[in-house]
């Protein structure tokens, strides 16, 4: 999978800034190529801090500087060169219960056990000479033998220790450092000063270490830096062949670029045939280094004009000139054929009768072949009439002319903001641009949405400038929202964009692709409300109250309104200023009373005096409290005065003294769903013991996606919070699981980032009880995890954080079915199948493009992740 979005921070980014030195393992960031204040371009030490930075092998310090002239440690040196050698998923096979043969720091035997036991079964350490001591500084000789040793290069240093030194000082040398120094010579990783020394004893910089890893890196089988030979270049765009598969990166601003002579130069002066370590996020090229200056064969010939014929499995075309001359020619091992945009065909998929250049080596081979022109080859825009679906056709409208359009299974959709489009996110009345290739669209771009639409859905995502709704037919849609939008939010006078809530059941009216007004409907108010009467009109028609969070609620009164104001049901006058409590229902108000109680924070207890301080909305207030007062404490039915704890949230009760006769503790429980039905849910607690949980008390219900939820909505293995006010039920919260692929890891502060199969990119937080599931084995150690796995976390009853790995299969696409709920994949070469679930959402994709199902055919390959036979995501090959 391709997908990169941001730098993960790992544990030893924030261990090595305590300790004078980051090192940092996870994935490489690249939004800025140098960061570092103390580093510049002219310095002879910038390339290779630079790639080091953006292989993540080095860091900086908190104020941006790179310190280049600092000294570095054995421990330092060490973890740089293993996280030079990108061991990846080898440190999960490593043992942590053996013992570190030599004293480390304690955080090292802590955070970096893996690193340190894997560097003694490389061989970078041998415990046997007792030559690595933590803390020393690190000199010439001794980081030499690191870096032969990191290139598995040692048993050459037997072979080279009796030949003559080429530096001046070599006497100085230790003995044992003599071969190493020798071979360090002869590929290339070491050189020495202006003056012929080489200055064994001298201690290393970081600069120094920098430059030492990066010339290292052409003997190393580094499985996340990729190393390619370049096909052709253009001043925007370079074609790379990466272990047989080329790919076409951009070059950006950003982009650094170095020849085979280590001088900067620029993407327009790469060479076809040049071999090359790339550095590139999201096809971005952040550092290409030339590591070959081997150019392509020269080329004795060119020839343009019409290709005719194309025999691709002997790697053949047929290409007639302008003079009307006929040539058959064979291509070169590795040539393939480009558009002048470096879009490569597969040959059996190259056009004919279109124009063509190609150039012929000294065999008479083609060792170019690029089409000049493409028939067929159109842009355009239109207005979408009609998408149908079944037979892949797009209808365009522009002013009275309609034309019709073949898109591909494979055509790219872009939409703004919109990260996994497909087409079913486009509708008739969108304004786009289409590009065909052969007059069958490939890519289609949203201009605008639809110029006048209204349509419903539910809100799934509202940062104030964008929402996001889930339409009745389950596909989403995004819109940008005017500056000042029309709301119409029941019950609330004065409304904001930030009344609008996820789940709220909304109307948009859409103008040129922006929300310009928002209905929301059936939106469930709460069946009691809390505030100060604003205004009551003498009929007793119509209610304003103002809510603690000076939001004014207009309310029609129900004609069942009763009322309580201390002087006798339905007896006295209802003012403006009263604190009261108002019951609804269906947004009517059926019933008010004066407020005599108040909501607060606990800060203060004084049994001695039975004094109660709270901290409440209109600021810190200390109430008597009654000898005899009545506790309600859900976790504690008995509870007492005394058993009351600061920070508890409360609400008290008083009498016409302001004394406090009531107290509702507020308390919340984490509980597993073991079954459910229309009135409750049945759980069980971290000690297994089950209790039902009613909907008598009205409470809450909160379940992500789901538009007015109920007890029945909630499912056996769900994780729920319960909050209690009192002994009732305040609010039943539903604690989704997060499923996705693993970002990175921050062994330090306990986080996790996930970019979950529905598009979004979430920060878990993993508790102290962790249980991690892999191979159907269990674990407790963080460092289990890699970037790049497929998990879903959770959080269980007992609070703990429960990480499964998800298992990948490759195997053969069949068919699916019952609404895209069931995949159905072969099994024994075809023979038969096998029956899965699929999750929802479920995330398919090639490399970095999203599909649908309709994008899948029988027979096709792919890769399947998936937990319990439930398949969360599908990679087509």
């Amino acid at each position: 999978m391709k997908r990169k979005f941001y730098k993960p921070i790992s544990f030893l980014t924030l261990i090595f800034f305590v300790f004078t030195m980051i090192f940092s393992l996870s994935m490489p960031a690249y939004a800025n190529a140098n960061p570092y204040a103390d580093v510049k371009s002219g310095d002879w030490h910038y390339q290779y801090v630079v790639k080091m930075n953006l292989r993540d092998v080095v860091a900086g310090y908190p104020d941006g500087t790179f310190k280049p002239d600092h000294a570095v440690t054995q421990l330092e040196a060490v973890l740089m060169a293993v996280r030079n050698m990108e061991p990846g998923a080898k440190l999960v096979n490593i043992d942590t219960s053996r013992s570190l043969p030599f004293p480390v720091p304690e955080w090292a035997e802590r955070q970096a056990k893996k690193e340190l036991l894997f560097a003694i079964d490389a061989g970078l350490i041998v415990t046997s000479e007792n030559a690595f001591v933590a803390d020393n500084l690190a000199n010439r000789a001794w980081m030499t033998r690191l870096m032969v040793r990191m290139i598995d290069k040692g048993a050459d240093a037997a072979l080279n220790a009796s030949e003559p030194s080429p530096f001046t000082d070599a006497h100085d040398a230790p003995t044992w450092a003599k071969g190493y120094i020798n071979t360090a010579i002869k590929y290339d990783l070491i050189s020495g000063f202006p003056d012929g020394s080489f200055k064994p004893n001298e201690i290393v910089t970081r600069a120094q270490t920098a430059v030492l890893l990066g010339r290292s890196e052409s003997y190393l089988d580094l499985s996340h830096t990729n190393k390619g030979k370049i096909l052709n270049s253009s001043s925007s765009s370079v074609n790379i062949t990466v272990n047989g598969i080329t790919s076409s990166y951009a070059v950006t601003s950003d982009s650094i670029i170095y020849d085979g002579n280590n001088k900067p130069t620029s993407a327009g002066n790469l060479i076809a045939g040049q071999e090359v370590l790339l550095v590139a996020a999201n096809y971005n090229i952040k550092y290409l280094e030339v590591l070959t200056e081997s150019k392509a064969p020269p080329a004795t010939a060119t020839i343009t004009g019409t290709l005719i014929k194309v025999l691709a499995e002997q790697s053949v075309i047929i290409v007639k000139d302008e003079e009307g001359n006929i040539h058959t020619k064979h291509l070169a091992t590795g040539v393939q054929c480009l558009d002048s945009n470096g879009k490569i065909y597969p040959l059996e998929q190259v056009p004919v009768n279109t124009e063509v250049a190609i150039s012929l080596d000294a065999q008479g081979f083609v060792n170019s072949f690029i089409l000049q022109t493409l028939s067929g080859q159109i842009k355009d825009s239109g207005v979408i009439y009609e998408i149908d679906s079944n037979n892949n056709l797009l209808i365009l409208k522009s002013q009275d002319t309609f034309s019709t359009f073949q898109y591909s299974d494979l055509v790219e959709i872009e939409i703004e903001k919109v990260r996994f489009a497909t087409i079913d996110d486009l509708q008739a009345g969108d304004e786009v641009k289409i590009q065909t290739d052969h007059n069958v669209v490939n890519k289609i771009t949203l201009l605008k949405s639809k110029q006048e639409l209204t349509l419903s859905g539910i809100v799934v995502m509202n940062n104030k400038e964008v929402l996001v709704i889930k339409k009745e037919d389950g596909l989403f849609e995004t819109f940008e929202v005017a500056p000042n939008p029309k709301l119409e939010i029941a019950g609330l006078d004065i409304a904001s964009i930030t009344d609008v809530l996820v789940d709220d059941n909304v109307t948009l009216d859409v103008e040129d692709g922006v929300i310009v007004g928002i209905k929301v409907t059936n939106r469930s108010y709460e069946d009691k409300l809390k505030g100060n009467i604003v205004a009551i009109d003498k009929d007793m028609t119509t209610l304003v109250i103002e809510t603690s969070n000076e939001k004014l609620h207009t309310f029609e009164i129900s004609k069942y309104f009763d009322y309580d104001i201390g002087e006798g049901k339905n007896s006295g006058t209802i003012t403006r200023g009263m604190k009261v409590e108002i019951e609804l229902l269906d947004n009517k108000v059926i019933y008010l009373t004066t407020k005599n109680t108040v909501e607060g924070i606990v800060i203060a207890i004084n049994l001695d005096r039975n004094l109660l301080s709270l901290k409440t909305d209109e600021g810190s207030m200390t109430y008597q409290v009654d000898k005899n007062v009545d506790i309600y404490m859900e976790k504690d039915v008995r509870a007492k005065f005394k058993d009351l704890d600061r920070n508890d949230l409360v609400e008290v009760k008083t009498n016409k003294d302001n004394i406090i006769t009531e107290i509702y503790v507020e308390n919340t429980f984490v509980y597993e769903v073991t079954s459910s039905g229309s009135d409750y849910i049945r759980v069980k607690d971290q000690k297994d013991k089950s209790r039902y949980v009613e909907d008598d008390d009205k409470p809450e219900i909160i379940i992500p996606g789901v538009s007015r939820p109920s007890m029945a909505d909630f499912k056996a293995g769900d994780v729920v919070r319960v909050t209690y006010k009192g002994y009732e039920v305040e609010k039943i919260e539903l604690i989704p699981a997060t499923a996705g692929e693993v970002l990175s890891v921050n062994w330090t502060d306990r986080t996790m980032t996930i970019a979950g199969f529905d598009g979004k990119i979430t920060k878990v937080r993993i508790a102290s009880d962790l249980t991690i599931s892999k191979n159907d084995k269990s674990y407790n150690n963080i460092s289990v995890l890699d970037i790049g796995d497929r998990v879903k976390v959770r959080e269980t009853a007992d609070r703990e954080t429960h990480i499964e790995i998800m298992n990948k299969l490759r195997t053969q696409y069949v068919d699916t079915e019952q609404n895209n709920s069931k995949l159905y994949i072969t099994r024994n070469q075809g023979y038969s199948y096998v029956i899965y679930d699929i999750a929802s959402p479920i995330y398919i994709h090639k490399d970095n493009q999203s599909y649908t199902f309709n994008n899948l055919r029988e027979n096709d390959w792919v890769n399947i992740y998936y937990i319990d036979k439930v398949v969360y995501e599908i990679e087509k090959e």
